[in-house]
C-alpha cells in the first residue's frame, strides 16, 4: 500500500507501508496534512491499483484519522 498526495494535480507517494500498518499511517496523517495546509488530497494506492480516496484535509480536521479509519479495506 501507498500513502499518496495530490498538491498541484499530480499524485505521488509519500510513503509504502504494509497493509497491517494502515491505521497507524492514517493516525500518523493530520500533522502532516496540517503542514502541508488544506489543499492537498490525500489517497491510499492498494497493492492491485485501487485508491482509497481519503480526500482533501484542513487543520479543522482534528478527527480525520478516525474517520478514514472507519472507511475500511
Amino acid at each position: 500500500m501507498q500513502l499518496q498526495v495530490n498538491e498541484s494535480g499530480a499524485w505521488r507517494r509519500v510513503v509504502e507501508f504494509d497493509a497491517s500498518q494502515r491505521e497507524a499511517v492514517l493516525a500518523a496523517l493530520p500533522p502532516l496534512a496540517r503542514a502541508l495546509g488544506g489543499g492537498a488530497r490525500w489517497c491510499v494506492l492498494h497493492a492491485d491499483g485501487t485508491r482509497e480516496w481519503l480526500g482533501t484535509l484542513s487543520e479543522a480536521t482534528a478527527d480525520f484519522a478516525r474517520e478514514a479509519a472507519t472507511t475500511g479495506v
